[in-house]
């Protein structure tokens, strides 16, 4: 049931199950049939026996508990910028001013390490130092110009960094860090391993063995993908990958690739 799971949101905003009747006056045979479908054509929406009694009984048809706060992953100064038309030349001049959920994470790790050094308490029920970048929005709110501020009132809501294909590997392995690494103030943190800052965060995740896990991808690909996509990325890991113990690989998910 639990790998069923992931074909269900892929139908949630489907719309309902509608089926198409046809209507005849008097029988006639398939060979001299004349069929009109645009007149044949209704419309119509198919009610099953189960959503009859949940209307019926009144029961809540959906629901939702938590709100989804969208979280930003991108390069140093290659983030996405919106602006009015016309306005380009006013944007540039303030741009400094405008930070990303991701820049803002960076600045409040900053400043919650200059304050715990003078011995100053923060706001935030929860040392942001001590939490994941996805786990910001549980506890803090976002602006645009003053980043992240400690949550006054709510708390129904979770973060989600957007999904990086991992044929872009420098932010899918910057996306990696962000989410196994805590309290890092910069970019240049993010590339250190060791003690070490490397050039590329490609070659920062090699080292810290986050990019060398064959079995690691593919469990990450089983959880949302479908059978079809899985056994495409199979094949890509094998075309264009530097694979090891591919066929311990092929017995370990062969009933996930081969589903459906």
């Amino acid at each position: 049931m639990i790998s069923a799971a992931k074909y269900l949101y892929k139908y949630i905003y489907k719309g309902p199950d509608r089926a198409r009747i046809g209507i005849e006056n008097e029988p006639t045979t398939d060979d001299n049939r004349n069929v009109d479908e645009i007149k044949q054509h209704l419309n119509t929406r198919y009610v099953y026996a189960p959503q009859s009694m949940y209307r019926i009984f009144g029961y809540n048809m959906q629901d939702r508990s938590h709100a989804v706060f969208w979280l930003a992953v991108h390069l140093p100064e290659l983030q996405s910028v919106q602006f009015v038309q016309g306005q380009e030349q006013q944007y540039l001049a303030h741009e400094q001013r405008f930070l990303t959920t991701l820049t803002a994470f960076f600045e409040l790790n900053r400043l919650c390490n200059e304050m715990h050094a003078r011995g100053l308490a923060n706001d935030f029920t929860v040392d942001p130092r001590n939490v994941y970048c996805y786990q910001i929005p549980e506890h803090s709110t976002f602006d645009l110009r003053h980043g992240w501020t400690p949550r006054k009132r709510g708390g129904n809501q979770i973060g989600r960094m957007y999904t990086v294909s991992s044929r872009d590997t420098e932010r899918y392995c910057l996306r990696i860090f962000l989410l196994n690494t805590k309290g890092k103030r910069l970019f240049e943190d993010l590339r250190s391993v060791g003690g070490v800052t490397y050039n590329s965060f490609t070659d920062a995740a090699k080292v810290a063995g986050f990019s060398d896990d064959d079995r690691q991808s593919l469990q990450e690909v089983a959880r949302y993908q479908s059978a079809a996509a899985m056994r495409g990325f199979f094949v890509c890991l094998l075309c264009f990958c530097e694979i090891v113990q591919a066929q311990d690989l092929w017995v370990e998910f062969s009933d996930v690739i081969s589903d459906g």
